[in-house]
């Protein structure tokens, strides 16, 4: 799963898509409040 800032998670989506679509693009305002989160890694 990837999580981004809203505005970009339609660009973001793209491209992840074209290389890994299995893979799960989120906004920030997707996540649950309560949802706990680990962070393995940024760009």
């Amino acid at each position: 799963m990837l999580i981004t800032s809203p505005s970009i998670r339609p660009h973001v989506r793209s491209i992840i898509e074209r290389f890994r679509p299995q893979t799960v693009v989120m906004s920030q305002n997707e996540v649950h409040p309560r949802i706990r989160l680990k962070t393995v890694g940024s760009v």
